[in-house]
């Protein structure tokens, strides 16, 4: 985790200077408030710690690398510079804007200590006067003047953006007081105690020492919540992962943060989009030839999934959540298979599912599309999905017996909701962000539990040889709901997948088809 550094001006600040010292792996953050359509110059300097003079000098193969969020957390600025140079940008939006500052070493100077020098100038005191008087060839008065004008403008700027907080802060009010505000409000405060509760109820600490070098494991959906936590307890354990997730940018993003906190640079991003039969194949090939070519893999966690609002299909006309949530899986699992039943070693298989699907639960053959239904029902949909990935899992376990691999499923419980992103800003101000407190004291802690079970079924030695099991978040194993265990259902769901994924047609372009897969 990275500390930051958090600078509120009471004021708009037109321009200061400040030192601070930074690890070489650390990130520090702090917060202008700017009005819109401001430049704003940042200068600084940065210097290494030399033990022997017990000083700091100038060192110029370190590097800075300096981002810029504005009030939205839209990335206006990402840029590496050199030991010592200048960043400028133009807000566009008034408000917070969170300047971060980080170097580009991971482990050269063995945890030494910089100090970064910097000074920022913002508005009128931004501009290079002497360089616009010779471009523009004004004269000391034209020159005066020019800056007097800048100077207004800015000064209308910043009473503006005065004006908009004002309003913003009466707004704030108004809905602080309104009787839908107190009342969701209610609902987010009890929301948000009932899962710090469940968090103290579940979830017993586990710990899993093991060392993992030598080891590769493919997670899905790694750039946020369980995936993004597997794949971070994994390089801590000195493992090499491959993230495939479907926005190779966020992938960039959120790599680099590992790599920063577990210093194990064996991390790589792979564009891999679940509900793109296409793009899966490629991830494939890339995997199984060429530079990318993996000598080894040992595990695969089947995180990636989704719900939508309404319905929304993918390219080949098959409704997106049942294609990311099952089918994806399903297509990624045969192509990868040859390969895993190949190697002289153990591997897992792991499936993230829930409890949510119930004891009693069918699947729906008649309308796997959702396509019939008078009215699209999201969370519904969702479920059939987890539902058909449980029964795809369970029959693999069946025709992957007296193999070297095995396959799990694993539940992580309950994790931080998103509902509090539905509410409109203005009326529900009050409940968002009581919900976003609550989270805030646990989310971390959550996620920290929640991929307990996945690390366990991915990599502990107790779970040697086991497969065909379903853990809940406690390690326990627990029954199957009815339509899973109906292996005539199950068979159908597998037919059906090979049909909707065209895995018969296009399977030989990328590796063999394995007779297991076809029993």
């Amino acid at each position: 985790m990275f500390s930051r550094l958090l600078f509120l001006l009471s004021a708009l600040v037109s321009c200061h200077a400040l030192y601070f010292h930074i690890a070489e792996t650390e990130k520090k953050c702090f917060i202008e408030e700017i009005p819109d359509e401001t430049m704003v110059i940042g200068n600084y300097k940065v210097q290494l710690y030399d033990p022997n003079t017990k000083g700091y000098g100038d060192y110029p193969n370190i590097g800075m690398h300096v981002e810029v969020k504005d009030p939205e957390d839209k990335v206006i600025l990402s840029k590496l510079y050199t030991s010592e140079g200048k960043f400028t940008f133009t807000s566009h939006l008034p408000g917070e804007h969170v300047i971060c500052l980080y170097s580009n070493s991971t482990a050269w100077f063995s945890g030494a200590q910089l100090r970064v020098h910097l000074t920022i100038q913002a508005g009128e005191h931004a501009q290079d006067y002497e360089q616009i008087a010779v471009k523009d060839k004004l004269n000391e008065l034209q020159l005066r003047i020019r800056q007097l004008l800048d100077q207004v403008e800015q000064i209308t700027k910043e009473q503006n953006y005065q004006r908009y907080s004002l309003m913003a802060g009466r707004r704030l009010i108004k809905g602080l007081t309104s009787p839908w505000s107190l009342g969701f409000s209610g609902f987010g405060l009890a929301y948000g105690l009932y899962h710090i509760w469940d968090a103290t109820q579940s979830g017993t600490k586990y710990d899993l020492n093991e060392n993992l070098e030598g080891k590769t494991y493919i997670v899905t959906g790694a750039t946020s919540g369980i995936g993004q936590a597997t794949v971070e307890e994994l390089a801590k354990r000195n493992a090499r992962v491959i993230m495939a997730c479907r926005n190779r940018e966020k992938c960039v993003q959120v790599r680099r943060d590992i790599v920063l906190n577990t210093r194990n640079k064996q991390v790589y991003c792979r564009q891999c989009d679940l509900e793109d039969f296409d793009n899966i194949r490629a991830f494939v090939q890339k995997l199984s030839k060429g530079k990318f070519e993996l000598d080894r893999i040992d595990g695969v966690v089947h995180n990636a999934a989704m719900m939508d609002a309404e319905r929304r299909v993918n390219k080949d006309g098959i409704e997106r959540t049942f294609a990311t949530n099952h089918l994806g899986s399903f297509l990624l699992t045969a192509l990868l298979l040859d390969k895993l039943l190949a190697q002289d070693h153990p591997v897992r298989i792991v499936f993230l599912n829930t409890n949510i699907i119930g004891r009693k639960c069918e699947l729906d053959f008649d309308d796997l599309n959702a396509s019939s239904r008078k009215k699209y029902d999201g969370f519904e949909v969702y479920k059939q999905s987890k539902l058909a990935a449980a029964m795809f899992a369970r029959e693999l376990s069946e025709r992957l017996k007296d193999t070297n691999v095995t396959v799990l499923v694993a539940d992580p419980g309950r994790t931080k909701s998103n509902l509090s992103a539905q509410m409109d800003g203005q009326t529900f101000f009050l409940s968002r962000w009581l919900l976003k407190i609550v989270s805030f004291g646990m989310g971390e802690r959550r996620v920290e539990k929640a991929v307990r079970p996945v690390l366990y079924a991915l990599a502990d030695p107790a779970m040697d040889g086991v497969t065909g099991v379903f853990i809940d978040r406690e390690r326990n194993e627990q029954p199957w709901c009815d339509s899973v265990e109906d292996a005539q259902k199950r068979r159908k769901l597998w037919s059906t997948s090979e049909v909707w994924t065209k895995l018969g047609e296009r399977m030989g372009q990328v590796i063999p088809l394995s007779n297991i897969w076809m029993l």
